[in-house]
């Protein structure tokens, strides 16, 4: 019973409106080069990282929408593409549509090739909550199918949706073994070195699942 509360307050917690300290800001933008080239980018930053009221400021939008790699503090990295996926809570009667993101197509390039940053489109979104496989452009053929079969887990502080849209024998299997190992998880009170082992086999699971079509939503605890 102990871990079921738990799970509830989980879920109640990642999709209530009351997460303003877990959000953040989708954006869409326009990055004018001195060559002349004018490319669509993409980031996400969260709220305490940015203010609106700075949106004029090129300096500002320079700083903020990207961020430099480990190999130089002079480059400005962004996403060539964000990935959009709509589902329904596994077993929900009212079947409330849910949406989240993905930003695809990681790219570097250098501040001083920067001429302006023109944004486009900006939308508030939770950063607690997130795609956990890592999908391609190439996927959007697939994931706006209806699944087949959708599933919940409740793992340590996060939740994870899994989200079927093609069976497989690899599916099948591992399902069957999530199902097991989560029957052991909320079946008995277990200490954090217990916990950490569940959720370690839990992600080890998971794994077997990149190279099949299926989406996976987490969500974590605030």
């Amino acid at each position: 019973m102990k871990k079921i509360i738990f799970i509830i307050s989980l879920i109640i917690c990642i999709y209530s409106d009351v997460k303003a300290e877990y959000n953040g800001q989708h954006f869409t933008f326009i990055i004018q080069t001195n060559q002349g080239e004018s490319i669509k980018a993409y980031n996400y930053v969260a709220d305490g990282y940015f203010s609106n009221d700075s949106m004029g400021n090129q300096a500002y939008l320079l700083r903020v929408l990207g961020y430099p790699t480990a190999f130089s503090d002079d480059s400005f990295t962004f996403y060539q593409d964000r990935i959009s996926y709509a589902y329904n809570y596994p077993n929900d009667p009212k079947k409330e549509k849910f949406k989240v993101y993905q930003l695809i197509q990681e790219k570097s390039i250098l501040k001083s090739e920067i001429q302006k940053i023109t944004i486009t489109d900006q939308f508030e979104f939770t950063y607690s909550i997130g795609i956990h496989n890592e999908l391609k452009a190439s996927d959007r053929s697939w994931i706006i199918s209806k699944p087949k079969e959708s599933v919940n887990y409740g793992v340590y502080l996060c939740e994870y949706l899994i989200f079927v849209h093609k069976p497989t024998k690899t599916t099948r299997l591992v399902l069957e073994e999530l199902k097991k190992l989560s029957t052991e998880y909320i079946g008995e009170d277990l200490e954090d070195a217990k916990l950490e082992e569940y959720a370690e086999a839990f992600q080890l699971l998971l794994k077997k699942l990149t190279s099949e079509q299926v989406v996976i939503v987490a969500g974590c605890s605030c």
